[in-house]
């Protein structure tokens, strides 16, 4: 069977603009492309692709030179991903709170699209992560990298290996959601929809329940 072009909207630093399974490109701030947003994304795109080799992307580009943005960037990105929807928004950022007008955006792209967003383990809760509709996966030591959980509980939905591939230095809760967009995106290619292949992943999951720390 022929796999099916699936779709990732990668919110995040720059993707190299000849990278093959590149759509597109709309930077939504300044752009510097051998920055640690531009390898913090670069790492994302291979682990997604480690699962789903033919996904495509399309990169909103909201961090500049680190790793930090303002909410007014991610709303002009998420109004140009609901203009032109994909099957899988990745949001590997989070806020402590949101805007009324960016939680709409979000609840919007949430009726839309899969979007899966990364919660950190410990700390507060965080937006996109906590809002309803939201995909949340935070990292889970039991998992390797082609397994996931399903932990039901308040701060995820589900857990994935916690380091993104071919990039030790990014890891956590991001490489943890990069893991599951692609764990998504390897179903959604075979024809699935986006709630059957959540379905799959529940119900396929290698750990269930929370993950129990001893300390």
């Amino acid at each position: 069977m022929t796999a099916r072009a699936v779709t990732i909207g990668l919110i995040d630093g720059p993707l190299d603009e000849d990278m093959p399974e590149l759509i597109a490109r709309h930077d939504f701030t300044e752009a510097h492309d051998g920055s640690p947003a531009a390898r913090h994304a670069r790492a994302l795109a291979a682990t997604m692709l480690f699962h789903a080799p033919a996904a495509r992307f399309v990169n909103g580009v909201v961090f500049s030179g680190a790793l930090a943005t303002g909410q007014a960037v991610i709303a002009a990105a998420l109004d140009r991903f609901l203009a032109e929807p994909v099957d899988i928004l990745h949001c590997s950022f989070g806020f402590a709170q949101a805007e009324p007008t960016l939680a709409e955006l979000f609840a919007e792209a949430a009726g839309r699209m899969a979007v899966v967003a990364s919660a950190a383990a410990r700390g507060a809760l965080t937006v996109p992560a906590r809002l309803n509709g939201i995909i949340a996966v935070q990292g889970d030591a039991r998992c390797a990298p082609d397994q996931w959980s399903h932990l039901a509980i308040e701060r995820a939905e589900f857990g994935a290996h916690a380091n993104a591939l071919g990039d030790p230095t990014v890891r956590g809760a991001s490489a943890a959601a990069a893991h599951f967009s692609g764990l998504l995106a390897a179903r959604m290619t075979t024809g699935l929809s986006r709630d059957a292949a959540l379905d799959d992943l529940r119900s396929k999951a290698h750990w269930f329940g929370p993950e129990r720390r001893l300390n």
